[in-house]
């Protein structure tokens, strides 16, 4: 599709075809809604919204190509907020979020978000901006009815369609069903409940059990410091832990019940301190894992990238955010990225960009 203004080149006087002009002024519908009777050529409407069309981004009040990256090797990529209003501002509307913080995508690519300043979860359909509140009313408290800094991670069974939400400051574990108006406890109290939750996923262990660690922090392969969300792969089996204040990821083996099977954990990225080098982490706080390679992705907080691991490798790329660990809110680049989820056909790696107050969609191709 040729777009833009068609520009004379005076090296071809002859020629009817010249080099063709983008415009900012043809994307002022971005993210706005879209109706029937409201058209524009450079966009397409999804769910609702005004869109960038395929395998383009949104960059500088512009659709922009999307780089080809290829297979065996990636790139920085450009992301493209699936949320908000493109100003990195806080907000409590439909569409604005204040502090994202985890993510749980679907297999239909719904995608769920804990917004933690607005003591909700929001739920959106890929393509839409426009989200829902499935859990938390939007006032923070402890009520059935609401949540309080809901941070620690979020899950979805498929099979029930019931939304597991860390409801961290109340130090509980909340259930909510689907279109339910209030929740219910199913691990921890206001009172008396548990400290600190930081991830949430299931096995088919029937029981609360430490499968991590001693309660202690320290470094050795049996301790964990500040262990963050949590990912348990597609078998069930492998258990991978950011283990945040030791600078490292770490993996643990399950049997099918959900019991540990090894006494100590496997590094599985970095553990060699903090730091802003290619083999460096700095405050890890989410990890996903490819099930088609078992490259690792890891949200590298403090230094404002995401960052992957091949099998094998001694050294991670920089996929998402700056190399060199600066922070900022152009598609290019992060500020504080916490969750991350990857969707099923591994086509799109989503991150909550916690400091710009949006979720960024990158393309992996």
């Amino acid at each position: 599709m040729t777009t833009g203004n068609v520009i004379y080149s005076p090296s071809s006087p002859n020629s009817l075809v010249g080099t063709v002009q983008l415009m900012s002024d043809m994307f002022t519908d971005y993210g706005q809604p879209c109706y029937q009777n409201k058209d524009n050529s450079f966009l397409i409407c999804i769910n609702g919204t005004f869109q960038c069309p395929s395998g383009t981004y949104f960059q500088d009040s512009m659709c922009q190509r999307q780089k080809s990256l290829g297979s065996s090797s990636l790139s920085v990529l450009h992301g493209e907020s699936v949320t908000d209003y493109g100003n990195a501002t806080a907000g409590n509307d439909s569409i604005e979020l204040n502090g994202p913080f985890a993510i749980y995508i679907l297999l239909s690519n719904a995608f769920f978000v804990s917004d933690l300043n607005n003591a909700r979860v929001q739920r959106y359909s890929l393509g839409s901006r426009i989200g829902q509140a499935v859990a938390g009313n939007g006032i923070a408290g402890s009520a059935s009815t609401q949540l309080r800094v809901p941070g620690g991670g979020v899950y979805v069974d498929n099979r029930t369609q019931d939304l597991y939400i860390a409801d961290n400051a109340n130090q509980r574990v909340q259930r909510w069903s689907a279109n339910a108006t209030t929740g219910y406890t199913v691990f921890g109290s206001v009172s008396n409940g548990l400290s600190s939750i930081l991830g949430i996923r299931f096995s088919n262990a029937i029981k609360l059990t430490v499968i991590a660690g001693n309660g202690t922090s320290g470094s050795s392969a049996g301790l964990l410091f500040s262990p963050r969300h949590i990912y348990l792969d597609t078998t069930g089996t492998s258990l991978y832990i950011p283990d945040f204040g030791n600078n490292r990821v770490q993996l643990w083996n399950m049997s099918s019940i959900g019991n540990i099977t090894n006494a100590s954990g496997i590094t599985a990225a970095c553990g060699n301190g903090a730091g802003i080098t290619s083999n460096l982490l700095n405050g890890p706080h989410a990890v996903v894992v490819s099930s088609k390679n078992g490259a690792v992705y890891v949200s590298d907080t403090l230094n404002y990238r995401i960052q992957r691991w091949v099998v094998g490798a001694s050294t991670e790329t920089t996929i998402a955010g700056d190399p060199n660990v600066l922070s900022g809110s152009s598609s290019s680049l992060l500020n504080t990225p916490i969750g991350l989820a990857i969707d099923a056909d591994e086509t799109h790696l989503f991150v909550s960009d916690m400091g710009n107050n949006r979720l960024q969609c990158f393309l992996l191709i």
